[in-house]
C-alpha cells in the first residue's frame, strides 16, 4: 500500500484508475470508506513548525475525531482489527490519512512544538495517566492530566480537547 501511495504521490498527487483498483483490492469496503472520508473533506495533517513532525486529525463516523500517526490509529478498530485479530493492516482512518496525504487533500495546520504534542498526546476515547499505565475514567474523557514532579507533590495541567481543538480549527 505505502509503495501506491509514493506512486500516487509521484504522479503529482493523482490516483490513477489502476491505483484505486490496486488499493480497493487490497482494502475493500475499509478503503471505499476511507475515501468517504476524504471527499467529506475530514482529514487535517498537523505539522509541527521546528521538527516538521506530522500527524494526522482523521474525522470519521464517530462524534469525534481520531489521531493517526504512522502505524497508529486512536480508533477502537485499529485497536480489535490491527492489533488484537490482525485481520486488517489499516483501519479507515489511517487510509483515509494515507490517501489524503498523497493526493494532497488533507487540510494542513502548522503549529508550534508544544500544540503538536498537545495534539499527539489528546486520546478522544480513553485516556491513560502519565507514567501510570492506569485508564482514567470516563467523565475525564475530553481532557488528559499531565503529571510533572514538583519536589514530592504532583501538579496536574489539564489540556483539553476543545482547546486543542480550537487551536487547531477543527
Amino acid at each position: 500500500a505505502e509503495k501506491i501511495f509514493a506512486a500516487v504521490r509521484a504522479n503529482g498527487g493523482e490516483a490513477s484508475d489502476e491505483h484505486l483498483r490496486i488499493l480497493h483490492f487490497l482494502f475493500g469496503t475499509t478503503f471505499v470508506k476511507a475515501l468517504d472520508i476524504v471527499d467529506a473533506q475530514h482529514v487535517t495533517k498537523i505539522v509541527a513548525q521546528a521538527s516538521r513532525r506530522s500527524l494526522f486529525v482523521v474525522q470519521g463516523s464517530a462524534t469525534f475525531p481520531y489521531t493517526c500517526a504512522a502505524g497508529f490509529c486512536s480508533c477502537p478498530a485499529f485497536n480489535n482489527s490491527c492489533l488484537t485479530h490482525v485481520d486488517s493492516l489499516y483501519c479507515k482512518h489511517q487510509l483515509a490519512a494515507m490517501f489524503a496525504d498523497s493526493t494532497r487533500r488533507a487540510f494542513e495546520s502548522v503549529v508550534d512544538e508544544a500544540t503538536f504534542v498537545a495534539t499527539l498526546c489528546v486520546d478522544r476515547n480513553h485516556f491513560v495517566a502519565h507514567g501510570h499505565g492506569q485508564q482514567v475514567s470516563s467523565p475525564m474523557r475530553w481532557s488528559r492530566y499531565h503529571h510533572a514532579s514538583a519536589g514530592s507533590q504532583r501538579q496536574h495541567q489539564r489540556i483539553s480537547y476543545s482547546t486543542v481543538s480550537k487551536t487547531l480549527h477543527f
